[in-house]
């Protein structure tokens, strides 16, 4: 399953502020669980997830979840207890009665050295979930998040992959039209749909070959120019791959090449020739610089632009950024190396409503003074910038008046 799958309803929680008690309701958040437990895999999937919070974006989400807000570790125990009654119904139910056993959910994550998630849960929160195993349920009380909800022990697999970051609108994706999109992965790369002529969006993941199936995709496809829609993550790809997407697919408004960590500053010199791209997502390709973001600095129609997890990007990066004046989505998430005079370079782009600078370890409030210019910001996320301070926070949030923001 991708990584875009995974962290789905993660990525609906942190930028919904579901994370605030009372910003959502018990409906909502229940709904948001029950999503989650389709698009995980495992019960150690979701803890791998945790215990290694810079491991991927996703895991970094759940750790904002674990420690932030009192919605947070309900979140999580439900999940946790999904998959451990999931794949040991014959240690989850209590042998007194049919409780979640916690005591031996306990035992498990210490025999698999996750101590530190142990001492982390709350056990008052496993006295109102049950374990059904003859209906193959497992149900929460009322008192476990103000309204009673079942959680069926057989996992249902989403095939759908999620495009965009701030959301999952799978309009963007056409489902209503099923014809339009194309999803090809290291499973189903053997029976690739034989007509692509109609298809606007192709989705590759987890698959080695990307050549061998653009190529593929071309030869199916009758007008390969009409793709708008490209989106590859988790592979092989490499800055000669770029280069074939500039020549085979010239009109892409949207490009996503999350996780491939073999492109370079030569492959964005590549994508410099897509002009007509509004929608540009680069998460973690740990291999662009500052020189590469020169490079891309002449797509002034993009709105959208994730940097999230590109360590090497500095503040002379974030010059090149403020020539595409027309953002108004810019995730810069765990690049580290940025400091305040970067954010003194941005100032400029006014259109911004999302700005993410969570793990930006070096900005201090001296940096919020710059942020003020960005009088359109609707979300503004500042996670684990210690620096920062509660006073320069709360000036923000009185200069920019409805501002949502995460510290």
């Amino acid at each position: 399953m991708s990584q875009a799958l995974m962290g789905k309803v993660i990525k609906r929680y942190i930028n919904s502020d579901a994370y605030s008690e009372n910003k959502h309701t018990s409906e909502k958040k229940v709904k948001l669980i029950k999503s989650a437990c389709s698009e995980f895999q495992s019960l150690n999937d979701v803890i791998s997830h945790i215990v290694n919070p810079l491991d991927t974006p996703h895991s970094l989400f759940i750790s904002k979840w674990l420690y932030f807000g009192p919605i947070i570790p309900k979140s999580i125990h439900a999940l946790l207890a999904f998959f451990f009654a999931k794949e040991f119904p014959e240690k989850a139910i209590s042998s007194s009665n049919r409780s979640f056993n916690f005591t031996e959910f306990i035992n498990y994550l210490r025999s698999h050295q996750y101590g530190n998630i142990a001492g982390a849960l709350k056990p008052s929160y496993f006295n109102h979930i049950f374990v059904n195993q003859e209906k193959n349920t497992l149900s929460f009380s009322k008192n476990f998040m103000d309204e009673s909800f079942e959680l069926t022990l057989v996992q249902e697999e989403s095939s759908k992959p999620c495009f965009d970051d701030q959301t999952c609108d799978y309009d963007i994706l056409s489902n209503k039209n099923p014809g339009n999109l194309a999803v090809v992965d290291s499973e189903s790369q053997e029976n690739i749909n034989e007509d692509f002529s109609f298809s606007k969006t192709l989705v590759i993941e987890e698959t080695q070959n990307i050549r061998e199936v653009l190529n593929d995709f071309i030869s199916k496809k009758t007008n390969i120019s009409s793709l708008e829609k490209l989106e590859i993550h988790n592979t092989n790809l490499t800055d000669n791959d770029l280069k074939f997407i500039s020549i085979h697919f010239p009109n892409l408004t949207k490009l996503k090449i999350a996780m491939c960590r073999r492109i370079t500053d030569e492959g964005m010199a590549h994508l410099s020739k897509l002009t007509s791209l509004t929608y540009l997502n680069l998460l973690h390709c740990l291999l662009i610089t500052d020189t590469g973001l020169e490079r891309i600095k002449g797509l002034i129609h993009l709105t959208y632009l994730n940097l999230s997890l590109c360590k090497r990007i500095t503040d002379v990066g974030l010059g090149h950024i403020k020539h595409l004046i027309h953002l108004t989505y810019l995730n810069l998430m765990g690049c580290e190396r940025i400091t305040d005079v970067g954010l003194e370079r941005i100032k400029g782009l006014i259109h911004l409503t999302y700005l993410n600078l969570s793990w930006c370890w070096l900005i201090t409030d001296l940096s919020l003074e710059y942020v003020k210019y960005l009088i359109h910001l609707t979300y503004l996320d500042v996670l684990m910038c210690r620096q920062l301070t509660n006073d320069s926070l709360e000036n923000i949030s009185y200069l920019i008046p409805g501002i949502s923001i995460v510290s």
